[in-house]
């Protein structure tokens, strides 16, 4: 590796066939954006670290994935943010995990039905950014001021 690199060098082929493999094992999932267009999508990827990207890769089977609930410290003394950005996290996890499954569903890789999927996954979208709207709207005091 030369010195001003600051991470490992490697072929084009071998980046993009790491990264087929990522899509191919729905490590990495892009679905369609239900505001922009077909031209635009989101970007979900069921590992939090590179370390867990890595296991993830090499599964053998995929199987439906049911993430399990971060519980709060058993003290009492979670602090209101600390209480939100673990229910944040909670709702990604639980969000992305319900993309997984879709694609699962309709039959990914072997016999995927990739329109009904996409319909699928669009819908589940259209909730999920509701759903944050109303979230976001029950915390903000001025919201019946907006439409």
């Amino acid at each position: 590796m030369q010195k001003w690199t600051a991470h490992r060098m490697s072929p084009i082929a071998e980046l993009f066939n790491t990264w087929a493999k990522r899509y191919q094992t729905l490590v990495w999932m892009l679905i369609p954006n239900p505001i922009g267009g077909p031209t635009t999508g989101r970007f979900y990827s069921r590992a939090e670290t590179g370390a867990e990207e890595a296991e993830l890769v090499q599964q053998s089977a995929l199987e439906p994935w049911h993430p399990e609930d971060e519980t709060a410290p058993n003290d009492g003394n979670e602090s209101e943010l600390d209480r939100e950005q673990r229910e944040a996290r909670m709702r990604e996890r639980n969000h992305v995990a319900d993309v997984y499954n879709t694609y699962l569903r309709f039959g990914w890789p072997d016999s995927f039905d990739k329109e009904r999927c996409r319909i699928e996954l669009l819908a589940l979208e259209k909730r999920k950014d509701a759903d944050e709207r109303r979230r976001m709207k029950s915390i903000n005091p001025d919201a019946a001021f907006f439409n």
